[in-house]
């Protein structure tokens, strides 16, 4: 699935962060089959058809891991607002 607008319930940051700017991006997900708490959400974004990571979507944090990498980089909520409002542009 390429992401072109919001999924619902979502942040729209979030969103855009996973399609970026370039076109010749896409996202795929996965959606566990079962109540969704500390599991997470599994979105894989690819660039040029190459795997440039992952995030998870978590109950309590979001998990950016690069392709290159084994281990994730965990982000709270709450880091996650504060940096979309600091860094994200507005949009109506």
């Amino acid at each position: 699935m390429v992401l072109t607008e919001g999924v619902t319930g979502m942040p729209v940051a979030l969103c855009y962060l996973l399609q970026g700017d370039d076109m010749a991006n896409s996202v795929k997900f996965s959606i566990p089959e079962r109540e969704i708490d500390n599991i997470g959400v599994t979105f894989i974004r690819k660039k040029n058809g190459s795997k440039h990571g992952t995030i998870t979507v978590r109950q309590n944090h979001l998990e950016w891991t690069p392709a290159d990498h084994t281990y994730p980089f965990r982000i709270t909520w709450e880091q996650f607002a504060e940096f979309s409002v600091a860094n994200g542009e507005r949009k109506k």
